[in-house]
């Protein structure tokens, strides 16, 4: 075997070949993990309740098409309340999302994702029982920070 001294970094590249070599051999990609790993009974629970999230999320976005003919009449509203109904829910989800992200980085997504789902079901529970503009369009904007 040649001695080299400790400057000497002639065998450098053939070090680095050979740790890329052996990270190839003992490692998978993600997609051999997923595969590998398979789903059970947890990852479909996991699945059902991400769907009732986006479900309930998407609930709030399109009702309020079916909510306005009606609240238009009810609460004497002009174009401009009714663009701002609209709008309330959207700027509350712009705003609960990095609200809830933040807190989700400190608390745990699962405490996180459950206090959310509570606070727009009650939101949603609550506008639909609201019998003045301001505190249905407040309402509606607490739904969509949930």
């Amino acid at each position: 075997m040649e001695r080299r001294g400790l400057l000497d970094s002639s065998g450098i590249e053939d070090y680095d070949d050979a740790a890329e070599d052996s990270q190839e051999d003992n490692g998978v990609d993600y997609e051999q993990a997923i595969s590998l790993t398979g789903y059970g009974k947890f990852q479909y629970f996991l699945i059902g309740v991400g769907g009732f999230a986006n479900a309930s999320d998407a609930i709030e976005i399109l009702c309020i098409s079916l909510l306005l003919p009606a609240a238009e009449c009810d609460l004497n509203m002009t174009s401009t309340d009714k663009g701002l109904l609209a709008a309330m829910v959207f700027v509350g989800m712009m705003i609960g999302g990095y609200i809830w992200g933040c807190l989700g980085d400190i608390y745990g997504r699962r405490n996180v994702l459950i206090v959310s789902l509570l606070v727009n079901s009650l939101a949603g529970i609550m506008s639909s029982f609201a019998q003045g503009f301001p505190l249905f369009i407040s309402l509606r904007f607490i739904s969509g920070l949930g």
